[in-house]
């Protein structure tokens, strides 16, 4: 994945600079939307998507100005859903969203299948039913996971897979921008901090920032220690959902100060409240990187660090997010 990120992160860089010297307004949600785009579809498909190479940037913005209706009336799914994409279009542009998204998931599950299917030597059986058993060759992409794994025929037909397919994507196209946006603005408002990010990172990377070959930097980038600060506390600013997380003890109550929470009762608490416990994190609302920094940071912190959830919740792109950012 390493020179895939890196390829793409030229890739906007170079339109950033080129959109620099002709002085336009650039809206930076687009931009890191078109990226979180182009990585999870190299992440999970044969052919990429490649929207930081189209001029079509108002895409991205329309698919995700449009997916807080949907997020929050989960009840229209349906309805929108059944109505003709290219009618929807005309109806409501940014209500589209769900259709939109899941041709784009589609078009690109489809040829990456196909491909499987023609180079494979595996005969493919269809039942009765219509369900298809497919023993695709291996390799490093999510769809052949999906497809090779140890599900029942019913959970891996083409239908579940692009499901399960577009609702990584939508994940990704949906949190990665948003905290990529929180961490950017409070950079680029503390000058001071901005200053001790860019040169650590041109101490750490120098040529390679302009290389022309595919060099790997994951290694260097992770001896960047005020880096890694920003983003985590980026991530704690996010909050990722706000949704409380429910839990329950089924056998024995919950003592918690002066309350005793009967058994079977849910508790939880928000991300929000995790994050921002004062206790923990004084001064809780402000961005702070070197609160994480070797020397400050306590492992109290990590135990109410709650933005990519926790436990059998913890989001299933962890590792990715970091990587992106």
């Amino acid at each position: 994945m390493e020179p895939i990120i890196w390829q793409i992160s030229r890739q906007i860089r170079s339109r950033l600079q080129k959109l620099n010297r002709s002085g336009s307004v650039v809206k930076m949600q687009d931009q890191f939307t078109v990226v979180s785009a182009d990585l999870v579809a190299a992440f999970s498909f044969d052919d990429a998507v490649d929207l930081t190479e189209t001029d079509e940037l108002q895409l991205p913005g329309s698919i995700s100005s449009g997916f807080g209706l949907i997020e929050s009336f989960l009840l229209v799914t349906g309805l929108i859903n059944a109505i003709p994409p290219t009618l929807l279009l005309r109806l409501a542009p940014t209500v589209a969203t769900n259709n939109r998204l899941y041709l784009l998931v589609k078009k690109q599950f489809d040829s990456s299948r196909a491909a499987r299917i023609s180079t494979s030597k595996i005969t493919v059986t269809t039942s009765d039913d219509e369900l298809t058993d497919e023993l695709l060759s291996p390799d490093t992409k999510l769809i052949a996971h999906l497809l090779n794994s140890n599900l029942t025929p019913h959970e891996r037909t083409p239908e579940r897979v692009c499901a399960e397919l577009l609702t990584i994507f939508m994940a990704t196209i949906f949190n990665i921008p948003r905290v990529m946006m929180v961490t950017t603005y409070h950079i680029l408002a503390n000058p001071d901090l901005k200053e001790k990010l860019s040169y650590e990172l041109d101490d750490l990377l120098g040529p390679d920032m302009d290389s022309k070959e595919e060099t790997p930097v994951w290694i260097k980038l992770n001896k960047a220690e005020y880096l890694k600060a920003c983003v985590k506390e980026g991530l704690r600013l996010f909050f990722g959902a706000l949704r409380g997380s429910a839990r329950r003890n089924l056998d024995v109550p919950i003592v918690y100060k002066d309350w005793v929470i009967p058994p079977g009762t849910p508790v939880g608490m928000s991300a929000w409240m995790l994050n921002t416990d004062p206790e923990v994190n004084p001064d809780s609302l402000a961005f702070r990187p070197e609160r994480w920094l070797p020397g400050n940071h306590k492992p109290e912190m990590d135990r109410k660090f709650a933005s990519l959830g926790r436990g059998s919740r913890t989001c299933l792109g962890i590792h990715l997010v970091y990587v992106f950012m």
